[in-house]
């Protein structure tokens, strides 16, 4: 049985190996964007907070999850159409070439505008 992880790069590291490069780019993309907020796990998930909650992230079988929240998939929704999504989260194929850009705009926006998940 794994500890649960209490940082980022712990949570990454018990990821499968050919995972973690991956998830160590979103990682980045993400606190490029936010290199001023608090970074941890909450929800047992890589989350970004700074007096609220903007964007979390978790590593599933066949894709990683990101959670920009309701308002945010709706105000992306054209560049949105390739993937996945859910009320508050899209799903991106480990199988498919990532769009960081598309991450790293979607986490100023919900900084930016204070709509967050």
């Amino acid at each position: 049985m794994t500890d649960k992880p209490t940082t980022i790069e712990e949570y990454i590291e018990q990821q499968e190996i050919e995972l973690q490069t991956l998830l160590f780019q979103v990682d980045q993309a993400i606190s490029d964007v936010l290199p001023n907020t608090t970074r941890g796990i909450k929800w047992g998930m890589p989350s970004y907070w700074s007096h609220h909650n903007i964007m979390h992230f978790s590593a599933h079988k066949k894709h990683f999850s990101l959670y920009p929240g309701v308002e945010a998939i709706m105000h992306f929704e054209n560049q949105l159409k390739d993937y996945k999504t859910t009320k508050g989260a899209i799903q991106f194929p480990y199988n498919k070439d990532v769009d960081f850009d598309l991450i790293k705009n979607m986490t100023k926006w919900c900084y930016e505008t204070g709509n967050h998940h």
